[in-house]
């Protein structure tokens, strides 16, 4: 069954897929983002995420990451043409 999400992605490229979690161990990415996306709590997801940009990017994005402690309510893995990315949760 196609999610709302996969659904919506699909409006505007027709190659994203979202990636099943269960097969991350298979999945060719950092290993900071395997042990993100390997934990099933979302929260700490969240906060692992948050830690991930602090740790590279404190200084360049620190409104980006504040806005993201405030408003970041999940992570999606995606793939398209055999490239990986996150998909951010936004609540508005």
């Amino acid at each position: 069954m196609e999610s709302s999400k996969q659904k919506f992605l699909n409006l505007y490229r027709h190659n994203v897929k979202m990636v099943d979690l269960n097969e991350l161990k298979y999945i060719d990415i950092n290993d900071e983002w395997k042990m993100i996306f390997s934990n099933v709590k979302v929260k700490e997801r969240i906060s692992d995420t948050i830690k991930l940009w602090n740790k590279y990017m404190e200084a360049e994005l620190k409104n980006t990451i504040n806005y993201f402690q405030d408003h970041l309510v999940g992570l999606d893995l995606l793939k398209c043409n055999d490239k990986y990315s996150v998909l951010y949760n936004i609540k508005t």
